[in-house]
């Protein structure tokens, strides 16, 4: 039995989202034994347009080779995976001018019983938090001084990419989780392994994001999580996830009180202007209300 938990955001600064993410379950008992549950992540970059393009299409063609029937070694796969999701990014730069530069971090979790193929490049990251304890499965390509930048990604020009390829022994209990830089930069290790410890799947990804944005949402953030209940159990059972951004709580939350706007520039805004209506009334009609108001308490 699987928990499964998504959550994705723009962010506080930017403009469009470019992460994406795509979970596939086997739809057979046949096609869970021979390919198990395919869980994939990206950060796309190359501008608004160009990160979003790539990003999705990376995810959508990494999972063709998981779908084929064909029942080879799930690290072959893996990389069939990786192939094509490099061969679609970079025909579509071709085509398109404006995508020329686009590329995307990819990590892939393939759960094939109780097997874990872990496929990455870029920056994206792998965690399994087990027995209390948060272990990185995938190691950073990138170089983040003096700016931060990728050494390795799906696209930018390449046809091919070479991807790393592990192998981890799954068991009863383990959380897995998948998370892009705009959800890590912003939140400590300990923070991510208190939240994925206490609380489901889902709520843990929804909390995840609040958290990020709470702290300036800087970057897109996504986060797929997958809490591993009993990986005998052969029982289906359907999941209810988010199929469109996380509407941020933190956004429509009662500001702080430092932040509310003060209430006092407009009392004396209206002040002024009855003051001035007053004394138009008086020079042009002769007329004293406050005047008129002492006169009859004489």
């Amino acid at each position: 039995m699987l928990d499964l938990g998504v959550a994705t955001h723009t962010g506080r600064v930017r403009s469009a989202n470019e992460d994406d993410f795509l979970l596939y379950s086997p739809q057979t008992a046949e096609e869970m034994v021979e390919r198990g549950w395919f869980l994939a992540i990206a950060d796309g970059m190359g501008g608004t347009t160009g990160g979003a393009e790539a990003s999705r299409t990376a995810v959508r063609a990494s999972v063709r080779p998981h779908q084929a029937t064909t029942n080879e070694d799930p690290g072959e796969r893996m990389r069939a995976c990786f192939a094509e999701a490099a061969s679609d990014v970079f025909r579509l730069s071709r085509e398109n001018p404006t995508l020329r530069e686009m590329g995307t971090t990819l990590t892939i979790m393939n759960c094939v019983g109780q097997r874990l193929i872990v496929g990455h490049v870029g920056d994206t990251r792998c965690l399994r938090v087990r027995d209390g304890e948060m272990l990185q499965l995938t190691e950073d390509h990138a170089i983040s001084e003096p700016e931060s930048y990728l050494t390795r990604c799906v696209g930018a020009g390449q046809r091919e990419v070479e991807a790393d390829v592990t192998e981890h022994a799954i068991r009863d209990g383990d959380r897995y989780v998948l998370l892009t830089d705009g959800m890590w930069g912003m939140m400590s290790e300990a923070e991510i392994r208190r939240l994925i410890l206490t609380l489901p799947a889902q709520d843990a990804a929804e909390e995840l994001v609040h958290q990020a944005n709470r702290r300036g949402g800087p970057d897109n953030c996504t986060v797929v999580i997958l809490f591993v209940r009993s990986m005998a159990a052969t029982e289906f059972r359907e999941v209810d996830l988010p199929t469109e951004e996380l509407r941020q709580r933190a956004l429509f939350r009662q500001p702080d009180r430092g932040l509310v706007v003060s209430r006092w520039p407009w009392v004396l805004l209206v002040v002024g202007v009855l003051i001035l209506a007053l004394a138009v009334a008086r020079l042009s009609f002769d007329f004293d209300p406050i005047g008129d108001f002492f006169d009859w308490l004489r």
